[in-house]
């Protein structure tokens, strides 16, 4: 944890831990039998790579949305969790046997969670309740896929922006699956592949900054 005045460290903890000392904890066991490269590095159990703070805007849905508690993502245990922010408990975790390789986990005003499923073959988006943990909502489409990366941003229409990463393509869908924007990266390398997109935002005109 950082200061924001200062961006002294005052706090440290270990998401390992917490998941260890869990009722969770058995997850873990699942790490083992996942395929590593050499060139990926040393291990890493958890591959968290999602991490954001909820700001009390939905503290109707208590208490998993209360103000200072903590969403994650866990690539590599193929789970989102919700801990604590005072005691630091995992108050629910889920995704296993349910998304693979998960990236973007965002909450909604309807007090869900809209996630970038990866997948084995084929990539989702997923609106989860974590209340009776049931999908209230999901897209997918023929040849819609990318294993690494990825994100979907719920937008004030009611839209939804996905950043299809790998393939480097970004479009708009609306609730029934239609889509009504797209854009490809024109950057295409000379054996044809086209370049990443790590992840497209849509940005109000009101942030905007004129110079």
């Amino acid at each position: 944890m950082l200061s924001l005045e200062t961006g002294e460290v005052y706090e440290v903890l270990s998401l390992l831990d917490v998941v260890r000392s869990s009722s969770y904890g058995f997850l873990l066991a699942s790490v083992a039998g996942r395929a590593f490269a050499a060139e990926d590095g040393p291990l890493d159990t958890l591959h968290t790579n999602h991490v954001s703070v909820f700001d009390g805007s939905l503290a109707s849905v208590p208490p998993l949305f209360s103000a200072g508690n903590v969403l994650l993502s866990m690539r590599h245990l193929n789970a989102i969790m919700i801990l604590d922010g005072a005691s630091r408990d995992v108050l629910w975790i889920w995704g296993p046997s349910n998304i693979y390789g998960q990236h973007h986990p965002t909450p909604l005003p309807n007090g869900r969670l809209l996630v970038f499923d990866n997948g084995v073959s084929r990539s989702r988006l997923l609106e989860i309740d974590p209340q009776s943990n049931e999908i209230g909502w999901s897209y997918t489409s023929v040849g819609f896929y990318t294993p690494l990366r990825g994100s979907a941003q719920r937008l004030p229409n009611g839209n939804t922006l996905v950043t299809e990463s790998d393939a480097g393509r970004v479009f708009e869908i609306t609730e029934a699956g239609g889509i009504v924007w797209e854009f490809v990266n024109p950057d295409v390398n000379e054996p044809g592949e086209r370049s990443v997109i790590w992840r497209l935002t849509r940005v109000p005109t009101s942030d905007w900054i004129d110079e």
